[in-house]
């Protein structure tokens, strides 16, 4: 089990670099890999600093808590996740993925005491890593004795990305990285949380989103498939969102809507399995709660951004407008 007793700083530390590192072995496209560290803290923190970036992008934990996200590797993220913290054990956790070529994640977590020490935190080789995800990876109380250390590519400054730390940007905003809540201007009375930032060598980049008739939502990659998102229950963590890919011969969707108990597709282009530019209805025959019948309803001739592009109810919600353009 990694661990680290944060007691005071010493210069060496300060002065430490960061590494780049990636799971055990070699890396490969369109892979993701779970990292832990754990840290053990013997008193209350006035500020705690946590930077990172990851080529190609990640999600980051802290006790089981998101607090950071980023999907542009030249731009690494930072956050104070003091609140996060606490005395006695304590666990920063990142999902990382890579789209293609070398791999990396680089992090620094900044600790100052409350006799205004600093440690810092590095990642390194002895950060524990895994390929895949299990349940509850992400909090404290995980047994991550099965993990393996990770294995370190480089300091931070090395070729290909430099000095990504030089022009870290305030949460995870930032294009093309996700929008903190805290950059969102909300109503009075309302409250933003981030739940997922796609990664988009497994999943795609998303361009239509819709509801189902039990709550869940249903998004389409724009040159990939769809997928349902059963999203927390308002005041749980987002870290319990559950994401699953719905296997049916159908996606390149650019409009979805759900209704009269059926998944209504629009798609503008090539598609999957034939079925390319025009309107389908998706249903589930055998009440499984799976999709797993596509019909053709009208063929419509598109590509590019000229064709069919998404699907809406008629005012009297007893037919279906398909907007094309």
């Amino acid at each position: 089990m990694a661990a680290l007793f944060i007691t005071t700083a010493t210069g060496a530390n300060a002065a430490e670099k960061p590494s780049w590192i990636w799971g055990a072995g070699a890396a490969k496209g369109n892979e993701t890999v779970y990292f832990r560290k754990v840290i053990k803290l013997n008193k209350p923190t006035q500020s705690a600093k946590l930077t990172l970036s990851c080529d190609n992008g990640f999600e980051a934990f802290v006790n089981g808590k998101k607090v950071l996200a980023g999907s542009d590797w030249n731009n690494a993220r930072t956050a104070d996740v003091k609140k996060h913290l606490n005395v006695g054990r304590n666990v920063i956790a990142i999902r990382g993925w890579n789209e293609g070529s070398v791999a990396g994640l680089v992090g620094q977590l900044d600790i100052a005491a409350s006799t205004s020490r600093h440690k810092i935190v590095n990642t390194d080789d002895s950060w524990r890593s895994n390929r895949s995800k299990v349940a509850g990876w992400e909090t404290p109380s995980f047994d991550d004795d099965d993990w393996s250390n990770s294995r370190e590519v480089g300091e931070l400054g090395v070729s290909p990305w430099g000095n990504v730390f030089a022009k870290a940007s305030k949460g995870s905003g930032g294009t093309p990285g996700a929008l903190t809540p805290e950059q969102l201007s909300l109503a009075n009375g309302f409250k933003a949380e981030l739940l997922h930032v796609v990664p988009k060598g497994e999943q795609g980049s998303w361009v239509a989103l819709t509801e189902d008739h039990k709550g869940r939502l249903i998004a389409s990659d724009q040159y990939g498939h769809l997928y349902r998102i059963t999203p927390p229950k308002i005041g749980d963590d987002a870290s319990k969102i559950y994401i699953e890919k719905i296997d049916v011969p159908i996606g390149h969707a650019q409009g979805l809507l759900w209704a009269f108990n059926s998944l209504y597709v629009v798609v503008n282009g090539g598609g999957i399995a034939g079925h390319g530019s025009g309107l389908y209805r998706v249903t589930d025959t055998n009440g499984d709660d799976k999709l797993d019948k596509v019909e053709t309803l009208k063929k419509i001739n598109g590509g590019g951004e000229h064709g069919p592009h998404d699907v809406m109810l008629t005012p009297d919600k007893k037919n279906l407008f398909v907007i094309a353009g």
